[in-house]
């Protein structure tokens, strides 16, 4: 793992819900993970992205406490964006660090919502074999850089990352991993979607930051 200068839970808007914050010591930019990380398989491949993107150098920002972790809501996952991109601002030592979203399945959808919503605040987003009819009318109100990585036997997947391709107006890009099912549970599968995203955020969240981090304030 890449050495972390600073780790905590910070509280994120006015009911105080948690996200764990994660920084390298040289920033080169911050990533949220918009997903719903009490399945315990998805926590562990986040654990497992956060410390590829810590070797990247990026910060990461892992959001806790989705109450309903079968059911996605698409509002909830998009307030908590919000409330992230608003409490970055807030830390005059990650104020003016670039933003990037990565969302897996159902996540996907809530960071392409999101990245619409916030288009001038969010550099790039990545989205890892996921289901993305519910952000199908904010597609063309995505302006930042999107790749979506699909895995080869999800056909319906696949298909509908396609045509949510073409609908982007945004510069974006489908990366397909060779002979893996919609959990990326094959040997190396997770790897190459990890690779594919932090080389992703390495050529679209801006240059390195050398920064000291003094007490966050939690709210």
């Amino acid at each position: 793992m890449h050495p972390l200068i600073h780790s905590e839970r910070v509280a994120l808007g006015p009911l105080g819900r948690p996200g764990l914050l994660e920084l390298p010591e040289v920033v080169a930019g911050l990533v949220v993970f918009v997903n719903l990380p009490q399945m315990d398989r998805q926590a562990a491949m986040d654990r497992q992205m956060a410390d590829v993107l810590h070797r990247h150098d990026f910060g990461t920002l892992l959001l806790e406490g989705v109450p309903n972790p079968e059911v996605a809501d698409m509002d909830l996952l998009g307030a908590r964006v919000g409330q992230a991109l608003c409490w970055f601002e807030r830390q005059e030592s990650l104020a003016a660090v670039p933003v990037g979203l990565l969302g897996s399945r159902a996540g996907g959808a809530a960071a392409l919502i999101a990245a619409g919503t916030y288009p001038r605040r969010i550099a790039a987003t990545v989205c890892c074999g996921a289901c993305l009819g519910p952000a199908a009318q904010s597609l063309d109100r995505v302006l930042a850089p999107t790749l979506l990585v699909v895995a080869e036997a999800d056909d319906e997947v696949l298909r509908h990352n396609g045509a949510a391709l073409r609908a982007m107006v945004c510069k974006k890009r489908l990366e397909v991993i060779p002979r893996a099912t919609w959990l990326f549970e094959e040997p190396g599968a997770w790897v190459s979607v990890s690779e594919y995203a932090s080389e992703w955020f390495c050529n679209h969240l801006g240059p390195v930051q050398h920064a000291n981090f003094p007490v966050l304030r939690a709210r």
